[in-house]
């Protein structure tokens, strides 16, 4: 028998996030308190729009003033900078790859 595909939970798997402080979560409260109701397919749009988070605020109809949009883009690439790779995930990658 070949192994024809083999697929990877990339958080908490391959890769890990030091110090989450979840910037797309805090951005769906801010619209929650400003009366915006989540929608069962928010998550999977944020999760597959290579937008900031300023512009998934606009495209959800979430107000968020400028200050806090701005402090929540830079929590953001904080948290971007921080992802570490596990070892044992790349030699996983590596391997699956022969």
């Amino acid at each position: 028998m070949t192994i024809q595909a083999v697929i990877f939970d990339a958080f908490g798997t391959l890769i890990k996030i030091q110090d989450g402080s979840h910037p797309y979560r805090q951005l769906m409260k801010i619209g929650k308190a400003h009366g915006r109701r989540p929608r069962p397919d928010d998550a999977s749009f944020l999760m597959k729009s290579a937008i900031t988070l300023t512009q998934a605020a606009a495209h959800l109809g979430i107000t968020a003033s400028p200050e806090q949009l701005s402090t929540l883009e830079t929590v953001l690439a904080e948290e971007i900078a921080a992802v570490e790779a596990y070892p044992d995930g790349l030699e996983a990658v590596k391997r699956s790859s022969c």
